[in-house]
């Protein structure tokens, strides 16, 4: 739901790939930074899905930590899917930080 982030996540937002293949960000800052990162990696998208999400709280009300498998079905015609830890901190209730941990090989394999 590209047209809310606006409401969703902060202006000065970090969000952070350190697995990510050769050739993607592994780092942008800044809301509209961010949001041409993510439309572009959606674009290749047809379907896509969050599984076995399991949020693990943290002691900082702010913080939570968060388990998941993706499925996916590529534009291209090609099944993604991985598994994910995510790091995810919250400002004032919108998303200050994202950090996104995946194994790269199904996503080489998929997207090429």
């Amino acid at each position: 739901e590209f047209d809310a982030w606006p409401e969703l996540v902060a202006e000065d937002v970090a969000m952070r790939f350190p697995f990510a293949p050769l050739g993607i960000p592994t780092e942008c800052r800044g809301r509209a930074a961010c949001l041409e990162i993510i439309r572009a990696f959606f674009a290749g998208i047809e379907r896509f899905a969050w599984r076995d999400v399991r949020v693990h709280p943290a002691k900082d009300p702010d913080l939570v930590f968060v388990t998941a498998r993706s499925e996916a079905i590529l534009r291209n015609g090609r099944e993604y899917a991985n598994e994910y830890c995510l790091m995810i901190r919250l400002r004032d209730g919108r998303l200050s930080e994202y950090r996104e941990y995946f194994n790269p090989l199904p996503a080489i394999a998929a997207f090429g």
